[in-house]
């Protein structure tokens, strides 16, 4: 398998679709959470969503040059309230649960053991959207880490 953001994007929305307490997915800016901007049209809810463009990503040095890549990517799982009704609570619970779930399935999914999630570093925070549709739930900050293959002696250029 190729190591690029392509497949763990790929990966992400694959267990997206899988997941039976998720109706929809999309990612892209966090600005346009809750939107398919490519379909133009509204997720259904819950929806996972996945960002890494606030998060971007480091590289890592070693003497032979860069030694790998960590890619910082933002997994949301958001639902909204009933209206009229107050579930803030079962809301936060099962977004979490959700997003527990994607998160286990990604550090035991065999297609993505070659980018070693960093366990030790999984900030998992509450997130709601006023703005825009009264949507909340949480996100976690996964950092994949990515052997670069290449050294100074053997860029592609």
């Amino acid at each position: 398998m190729n190591k690029t953001l392509n497949n763990i994007t790929d990966k992400i929305e694959e267990l997206a679709e899988a997941h039976e307490m998720i109706n929809d997915y999309s990612g892209g800016n966090t600005a346009n959470m809750g939107t398919d901007v490519e379909e133009a049209r509204d997720l259904k809810y819950p929806y996972l969503w996945w960002d890494y463009r606030d998060t971007g990503y480091l590289l890592t040095q070693n003497t032979r040059g860069i030694a790998e890549k960590v890619y910082a990517i933002s997994v949301c799982i958001m639902d909204k309230m009933t209206p009229n009704i107050n579930n803030t609570s079962e809301v936060m619970s099962d977004t979490e649960f959700i997003l527990s779930n994607i998160v286990q399935k990604i550090a035991n999914d065999k297609d993505l053991r070659e980018f070693r999630l960093d366990y030790n570093n999984i900030q998992v925070l509450p997130v709601s959207d006023d703005e825009i549709d009264g949507a909340m739930g949480w996100c976690a900050v996964l950092n994949f880490k990515i052997p670069y293959d290449f050294c100074a002696t053997q860029l592609p250029m």
